[in-house]
């Protein structure tokens, strides 16, 4: 069976939130919905993990404990033993500090050989501020850009869209645009940093 895990954000078979979303201080509400919409991807309840530790708030202003959030993800990935990680690239996507720490924690396992040696490693790539709102017109820099693009279907971009809606109180009017406007809800390039313990 193909496991995967993915750090912070959903779409694979289980998915791992370092955090509740807490900064509004209406973590559990982000949790309900968090749940609700993994369901309408397909992705059950007891495949979402959560971990919830006061050295790592979601705030863009504090940097995360680089020890604690190392052991908390060397934890899930030795617990789920999945064949693929995937996580966000060095620039966090959005520059966010959250997205960036889990990147340089996760190079950090990889460097360190502690990453399970069939477990192999992707990241996000992040692009450019004018790819990131051309939409679906980033499709062929993104062919050209990588050898692992993924370009989501009409039907499965109308799933990732509802399922945000379901995760209402992340909907600030800049993730409208976001959903609206942002390459990637339709094109993802990966790119594989750690495969078999060697990065």
């Amino acid at each position: 069976m193909d496991k995967a895990i993915q750090f912070q954000k959903i779409w694979i078979r289980h998915t791992d939130t370092m955090q509740s979303g807490n900064y509004y201080k209406i973590g559990d509400k982000r949790t309900k919905e968090l749940i609700k919409s993994c369901n309408m991807l397909g992705i059950p309840e007891r495949s979402v993990l959560q971990v919830d530790h006061e050295k790592l708030p979601d705030s863009p202003s504090i940097d995360w404990d680089p020890k604690v959030l190392q052991k908390e993800i060397i934890a899930v990935i030795y617990g789920l033993q999945p064949n693929k990680v995937i996580t966000f690239d060095r620039n966090g996507v959005s520059g966010h500090r959250n997205h960036t720490a889990l990147y340089h924690c996760i190079q950090d396992i990889c460097g360190k050989n502690r990453m399970p040696r069939h477990t192999r490693v992707f990241v996000l790539k992040t692009t450019s501020i004018l790819r990131k709102y051309l939409s679906i017109l980033d499709l062929p820099l993104a062919y050209l850009t990588s050898k692992r693009t993924f370009v989501s279907t009409p039907l499965k971009t109308f799933y990732a869209w509802r399922a945000m809606f379901a995760h209402r109180s992340q909907l600030m009017w800049f993730r409208i645009l976001y959903l609206m406007f942002s390459n990637y809800m339709f094109v993802n390039s990966l790119q594989e940093v750690c495969h078999h313990g060697d990065c």
